[in-house]
């Protein structure tokens, strides 16, 4: 996710489709040097749970408020990456899919 601005902190949330989700990682790279070459130092990005409890190492059990926020990492443009893998789909998520 291209972040247009540095110095901006973003929020994902994630428990609103999901009550069960692993965060594998996070990371920044400057904008200027993503388009140029993929091998370019990447800054971890720190991760900060709200409304979600830690089950495992990485796994966490999201309330249907719960947001993954990332603060920002300097002042330049950035891109995010954040990898996580969703465990359990959230019941009224799924009806709300198979409705439309």
């Amino acid at each position: 996710m291209p972040i247009a601005q540095g110095g901006t902190t973003v929020g994902f949330q994630l428990g609103k489709h999901w009550s069960c989700l692993q965060v594998a990682d996070a990371q920044w790279t400057p904008a200027k040097e993503y388009d140029v070459d993929w091998v370019v130092d990447h800054t971890p990005a720190m991760t900060v749970p709200d409304a979600m409890r830690p089950i495992a190492d990485g796994i966490y059990a999201a309330d249907e408020t719960g947001v993954l926020i990332v603060p920002a990492a300097g002042k330049d443009r950035q891109v995010l990456s954040l990898l996580f893998r969703p465990l359990t789909a959230r019941a009224d998520a799924v009806q709300q899919k198979v409705a439309a």
